[in-house]
C-alpha cells in the first residue's frame, strides 16, 4: 500500500493529437449520451464524460473495453480505461457502466470540488447541437 501511495505519474511520450479532438469529440458524446456507452450517463451525469466502447474475443475469452475522458470546468481532467475478461457478460457497454459509476464515487467523495467541477452553479452537463459542456 505504502507503494501505492507514494506512486508518481510520469510522462513517457507526448501524442500530438490535441488538432484532431474536436473532430472525434461529438461521436464520443454521442456514445455517452445514447450509445454504446449509455449505461455510464444513467449511473453518472453531473460532469460531460466523453468515451469509446469496445468488444471483442480471442480464442473463447470475450474482452470488454471502456476508455474514456473528462474535464472539470475549472480544470483536472480525468482518463480511464476499463478493461474487461471473462465470458458472456463482458462487454463494452458493461465496463462503460463500470466507468460511470467509478465516475460517481469520484463525485461522492468530492474529488472534482478542488478541481472547479463540482460547484452548484455546474451540476449537469449540458449538450446542445452534438456538442458537450458548458453550463446551465
Amino acid at each position: 500500500m505504502a507503494e501505492a501511495m507514494e506512486f508518481e505519474p510520469k510522462v513517457k511520450r507526448t501524442l500530438d493529437i490535441a488538432r484532431y479532438l474536436p473532430d472525434i469529440e461529438q461521436g464520443m458524446a454521442g456514445a455517452v449520451q445514447f450509445g454504446t456507452a449509455r449505461r455510464l450517463h444513467a449511473e453518472f451525469n453531473q460532469l460531460p464524460v466523453f468515451g469509446k466502447t469496445g468488444t471483442c474475443s480471442d480464442k473463447g475469452t470475450r474482452f470488454g473495453w471502456f476508455a474514456s475522458f473528462s474535464q472539470a470546468p475549472g480544470g483536472g481532467g480525468l482518463v480511464t480505461v476499463f478493461f474487461l475478461e471473462g465470458g458472456r457478460p463482458t462487454f463494452g457497454p458493461r465496463a462503460a457502466e463500470l466507468t460511470g459509476a467509478f465516475y460517481k464515487n469520484l463525485w461522492d467523495r468530492n474529488y472534482f470540488a478542488g478541481k472547479g467541477g463540482q460547484d452548484a452553479a455546474f451540476a449537469k452537463p449540458v449538450f446542445e447541437s452534438g456538442k458537450a459542456g458548458g453550463s446551465q
